[in-house]
């Protein structure tokens, strides 16, 4: 990718392996869209979920992306809960014990 600083100023979530700055001008066609593309072992068709941040990349196949983002997000409630409880003072084990999540 290029033009870091101001991706990150326009509030645009980029990932990538490093940065080049060099483009793309006479250096690159595109050919094709909307069709099928494997990363890194990963088959991304039209229509998929590509959700990312600081941890990591997953695709959700649009076929289970709503039940991927519920679960998503009871797991990041129960997380929250523990951490709650963690800050309030309850030991480790206590709430492992509770919830069976760290």
């Amino acid at each position: 990718m290029r033009d870091a600083r101001l991706i990150r100023a326009m509030g645009f979530s980029v990932f990538s392996r490093g940065r080049n700055p060099v483009d793309t001008k006479h250096r690159g066609k595109m050919i094709w869209r909307d069709v099928p593309v494997d990363v890194g072992g990963v088959r991304i068709n039209t229509g998929d979920f590509i959700i990312g941040d600081l941890d990591g990349v997953v695709v959700a196949p649009q076929a289970v992306a709503d039940e991927a983002i519920a679960k998503a997000l009871q797991k990041v409630r129960a997380e929250s809960t523990v951490r709650e409880e963690l800050a309030a003072g309850q030991s480790l084990a206590a709430v492992f014990e509770k919830h069976r999540i760290l």
